[in-house]
């Protein structure tokens, strides 16, 4: 089975097999209504009814979602890049686990999010058994192993009379993993540095304390209701919410009695959502306030230590003692594995330690942490440009020169007189950019799918209705759902759930990680639509507006070597897999932000900002669909630039950049002009104010490039103050915040 659903298509593709290539992957379920494929269709129909069989009831289908938590509180604590991508991984991990369960009590086919295919993870996990890891690699394409792409919630189909036990099995066996994890964790720090029986002991007990209820894990579940429950739902829900729903079950029954099944598929997912957000807000806290020197990292937990009684000790001893402790760990691992001072708690350490612990013990995340040593700092992946000047390309001079200024703000004397270049201030910023899909709980509920069933349906039939040369009975409910606005929008059924999941596993596993190794960054997590990377300064806006390019797409083709490419008319079958994004939408758009601060400001600092400038300036202040770039200096406040993706002040703003980071060009823009129309706001306001057309600031603008940068002959003259202009005039207001981030962009660029 797990041949059939994990490789069978894939193996179709790469042979060729009839030509199809690639389109194996997008075999309709049913040509009259060709929206998702014969694989999602078949394994839906399998998981519906494995679910009767073992419900031994034709209603006895149920619906779950699982989720673990915290996520931000998990994976922001972070004082290292490093710690942020292990602590994506390991939540990433967990999920696999609870899914794992359910793969293998149910089967994939009952996962309808997030999609299991090409995930890293479970290849890794398929790899084990007999014979799968050599099919794997012949059939399958190449992705990335270390990035975190499973979410921390998942959804699946089960026998809805055994739903609360299976789910207390799930939740008890991501406990189980993660305890295990925790286990090789302090017996790993046991065997190298604890050896006395009582300081073990207690360095247990603590280990233990922090960690056993550290997680959050929550799961409701929900039959899969149709008709016979409309009473029901009336307790939960305005009869809006599922009127359309029960109209169009009812045509359907008339064509076809038993035709409907999926037809309140939405409203039994919005009835599982409400209930786990129920279950989330009567969550007990068990987390117990913790006394003692905190976590250097979380700031929430003691640190560890092998002190019995530290209330015996007077608060002298007690550091004294702390201190000896972790002198004595930190010289049984890595120099570089943590900071001068620096002391942990249990799940701290888990989270800096994961990598090498799990490598020493053939964990199943020994793949995923195999080449952890390289991941990068924030300090080389803001030297990026750097290093391109320099043209220094060994790996480890970049690492030996990151360290050096990380640790002393500027280079040794010797590596001075090797580089001949001087290090600019720009050089020593990154952008942590944060992609978050608009509206996606209207598109899982169906509020936000842009197709008709007019539109889904094949042109031949449609022909035939619009003709009626079908049975009268089929022409007149077809034009009555085509004609009724409440019913004519496509409804998302499980089936087309899964083509959305798989939709979006496919951009973030191909095109988002392709488009940020392009631009030269690093991907931490790309969880469907939900992506954070860091990248140069320079190319973080470049790189989004790539992926936001691609998410939209509504077909893509993914090479056989993993490499994705927009699909054009005259393509030709071949293999490599033809996938789906999520196509043109009214509501279908992904937001950005693009936090750009220096190498040593708070890792976990940064974070939470770039989350707040996502939330706060690309959704709400612009009303998503949007992007927003903050630039943080050291010296200063931030400076912040919004707008619709759609607004052409983006092609303004990139060209800007390009054009400050021509030699000469540069000089004779930034320093004579950029700053001064900030200095000149006061007189600039009330120009525009008078003048809606903008004349009047062109004018002015194109005066002092003139006055003092070009000639009046100048071909280009007119064509950079309309630049100038559209860059610093947003919403009817005078912003020269954009030209100043543009301006110091092109700095680091050049």
């Amino acid at each position: 089975f797990f041949y059939v659903y994990f490789l069978l298509r894939y193996r179709l593709s790469s042979k060729n097999i009839g030509g199809l290539g690639a389109l194996w992957h997008r075999l309709p379920a049913d040509t009259r209504i060709p929206d998702h494929s014969i694989w999602h269709h078949n394994a839906l129909v399998s998981s519906l009814y494995s679910s009767m069989e073992l419900a031994k009831a034709e209603e006895g289908i149920g619906l779950a979602v699982f989720s673990i938590t915290p996520v931000q509180g998990f994976i922001a604590k972070a004082r290292k890049l490093r710690d942020y991508w292990t602590s994506s991984v390991l939540l990433s991990w967990l999920a696999f686990e609870g899914i794992r369960y359910v793969i293998e009590q149910l089967g994939p086919d009952h996962v309808l999010y997030p999609s299991l295919l090409d995930q890293p993870l479970v290849e890794l996990y398929l790899k084990k058994i007999p014979g799968f890891d050599s099919l794997i690699q012949e059939s399958c394409l190449p992705k990335p192993l270390e990035i975190a792409t499973l979410p921390n919630k998942f959804l699946f189909v089960l026998p809805f009379g055994k739903a609360n036990e299976f789910c207390k099995a799930i939740k008890q066996t991501v406990i189980m993993r993660w305890n295990e994890l925790c286990d090789l964790m302090q017996n790993s720090v046991v065997e190298r540095c604890i050896k006395e029986v009582e300081d073990k002991k207690v360095f247990f007990k603590i280990f233990k304390r922090q960690t056993e209820h550290f997680w959050d894990i929550d799961f409701a579940c929900t039959k899969l209701v149709g008709e016979r429950d409309i009473a029901k739902l009336n307790k939960f829900f305005e009869e809006e919410v599922y009127s359309s729903h029960n109209k169009l079950s009812k045509l359907f029954n008339t064509l076809v009695e038993g035709s409907s099944q999926g037809c309140f598929y939405t409203v039994s997912h919005r009835l599982a959502q409400s209930a786990l957000a129920s279950a989330k807000i009567k969550r007990k806290i068990r987390r117990n306030n913790e006394n003692g020197e905190k976590c250097h990292l979380c700031g929430q937990f003691e640190v560890l230590h092998t002190i019995a009684h530290p209330e015996n000790l007077t608060a002298k001893q007690y550091v004294h003692k702390i201190k000896i402790f972790w002198d004595n760990l930190k010289n049984a691992y890595s120099e570089y594995d943590f900071n001068e001072g620096e002391k942990l708690c249990a799940v701290c350490l888990v989270k800096r330690l994961a990598a090498q612990v799990t490598k020493e013990k053939q964990h199943l995340l020994s793949g995923v942490f195999k080449n952890a040593d390289a991941f990068p700092s924030t300090t080389e992946m803001a030297l990026n440009g750097y290093f391109k000047r320099c043209s220094i390309d060994d790996k480890n001079k970049r690492w030996l020169y990151a360290q050096q200024l990380h640790q002393k703000d500027e280079f040794e004397r010797e590596i001075k007189k090797e580089l001949k270049q001087k290090l600019r201030e720009e050089d020593k910023y990154l952008a942590i950019l944060l992609m978050d899909g608009d509206n996606m709980g209207s598109l899982i509920n169906g509020e936000s799918v842009a197709a008709r069933w007019e539109t889904v349906l094949h042109p031949e039939v449609i022909e035939k209705i619009q003709r009626k040369t079908l049975e009268e009975r089929y022409v007149k409910i077809w034009n009555e759902i085509f004609n009724d606005s409440n019913i004519k929008k496509r409804m998302l059924s499980p089936a087309l759930h899964a083509t959305i999941s798989e939709a979006l596993s496919d951009f973030s596993l191909f095109s988002v990680k392709n488009i940020i190794e392009q631009f030269s960054g690093r991907l931490i997590y790309a969880g469907g639509d939900d992506v954070c990377a860091v990248l140069p300064a320079f190319n973080a806006l470049p790189a989004a507006r790539e992926i936001q390019k691609m998410y939209s797409q509504p077909f893509v083709f993914i090479d056989d070597m993993g490499k994705p490419a927009i699909v054009e008319k005259n393509w030709e079958p071949q293999p490599g897999k033809i996938t789906m994004h999520l196509g043109k939408g009214e509501k279908i758009s992904i937001s950005a932000a693009i936090l750009i601060c220096h190498h040593k400001e708070s890792l976990s600092e940064m974070i939470s900002r770039a989350h707040s400038l996502l939330e706060l300036y690309a959704k709400e202040m612009c009303g998503r669909n949007a992007c927003a770039i903050e630039l943080k200096k050291r010296s200063g406040g931030s400076r912040y630039f919004a707008a619709k993706w759609d607004n052409l002040v983006w092609e303004s703003f990139q060209n800007l950049i390009m054009l400050l980071g021509t030699k000469g060009t540069k000089e004779r823009l930034s320093t004579s002009l950029i700053y001064r129309l900030d200095e000149m706001r006061d007189g600039i306001i009330p120009l525009i104010e008078k003048d809606e057309s903008l004349q009047l600031y062109r004018k002015f603008v194109q005066k002092l490039l003139t006055k003092s940068l070009f000639s009046e002959q100048d071909p280009n003259i007119e064509n950079i103050s309309s630049m100038i202009v559209q860059t610093t005039y947003m919403n009817k207001k005078f912003v020269p915040e954009g030209l100043i981030i543009a301006n110091f962009l092109a700095e680091g660029e050049q």
